[in-house]
């Protein structure tokens, strides 16, 4: 019993010491969140658990959902966030003062955010130090790029396999910024932008003609870099973020006049063919 009491006291000073950045409101299939044994220490070990509805999530978590699985999670900055299946999403915090959230990063799938920020904090680490124009900002970044956005719906999406990332704007405005030539995109209600990962060694390429004094635009053109280019939401990807907004179809924040002019009509919001058992297939989906 003494030793009992010992470990107790042990797991729930560990525990203690994390801050709660949100929590899992709904989810659907199976979706593991991977925690660090000591949100306080320099190591990097983390310990992986199945999660549940209403599960804290703390602000060094990463979550991930697996085939057919769905995730709606609301965080403590007021961002609720729609996750797709095969998505690898972590919160990372950087604000002083009090534990919030201004920093997500997707390491690959589908994610849909509906971002209402509060009172500004000052950054600590993202955005930059005495950058009055990106206080209270949400930051999501991708191997191939980072947008920064304020009050907004949007989509953000990356493909390992083709290596691109896909960012469209519903309502608000989203700045996207290619990490390594710097150049930055307003992408407006209704519109995408597509961003590609480079290799690596065409990224140290562009570093090191940086440093001759080059030019970036003349840097581009050399080494075949393409510009960002505004468009039209495509269709393909108006479905994604049906899929993706699938959860929460039946949310009125989720279905604003703006969304539904976008993506139509939330009933027509539905899974996969693939993801539905067929001795369901006529039964009407409910989450």
């Amino acid at each position: 019993m003494k030793y009992f009491l010992i470990l107790l006291l042990l797991v729930n000073g560990i525990i203690a010491q994390a801050a709660d950045c949100g929590y899992i409101t709904s989810l659907r299939g199976a979706i593991e969140v991977l925690r660090l044994k000591d949100e306080n220490s320099k190591s990097t070990d983390r310990i992986g658990s199945i999660a549940t509805k209403k599960m804290k999530l703390w602000c060094s978590d990463i979550v991930v959902t697996r085939k057919a699985a769905r995730a709606k999670i609301r965080l403590v900055n007021k961002t609720t966030i729609t996750l797709g299946p095969h998505t690898r999403l972590e919160i990372q915090n950087h604000l002083n003062q009090k534990k919030d959230v201004n920093h997500l990063k997707l390491t690959y799938g589908k994610v849909r955010a509906l971002f209402n920020p509060g009172k500004p904090e000052k950054a600590k680490t993202l955005p930059k130090k005495n950058d009055n124009k990106n206080l209270s900002r949400l930051i999501i970044k991708t191997p191939s790029m980072v947008a920064g956005v304020r009050g907004t719906d949007f989509y953000v999406s990356f493909s390992p396999i083709r290596k691109v990332t896909e960012q469209a704007t519903i309502e608000g405005r989203v700045v996207v910024e290619n990490e390594v030539t710097k150049e930055k995109v307003l992408v407006e209600p209704g519109k995408q932008v597509s961003v590609k990962q480079l290799e690596s060694e065409v990224i140290e390429k562009v570093k090191e003609e940086l440093k001759k004094g080059k030019n970036i635009q003349q840097i581009k053109n050399e080494v075949g870099i393409e510009s960002l280019e505004k468009e039209p939401i495509k269709e393909v990807v108006k479905e994604e973020i049906r899929q993706t907004s699938a959860i929460a179809r039946n949310d009125k924040e989720f279905t604003s006049e703006k969304a539904i002019e976008v993506l139509g009509k939330p009933e027509n919001w539905k899974l996969p063919a693939d993801e539905i058992p067929l001795d369901l297939k006529d039964i009407k989906e409910e989450f």
